[in-house]
């Protein structure tokens, strides 16, 4: 974890993006994992082009539960 935003909107995502990584560093980044929040999504491919988004596991088993339950 680099750092922590208030809200779950795209504007805050990609504005944590911008303040805790340099253009350098947000270019080097490989893989994001986040949950399945769209705009967490959004965020990632807006500053983060490069990155392969890998969604939380915690999360996917929990939908996949919801649907066997």
């Amino acid at each position: 974890m680099l750092e922590v935003a208030v809200g779950r909107t795209q504007e805050a995502a990609e504005g944590l993006m911008a303040d805790a990584l340099e253009p350098r560093q947000r270019a080097a980044v490989e893989v994001v994992s986040i949950d399945r929040w769209p705009a967490f999504a959004a965020a990632v491919s807006a500053r983060l082009p490069k990155a392969r988004i890998v969604y939380n596991p915690f999360h996917v088993v929990r939908h996949a539960n919801a649907a066997v339950d």
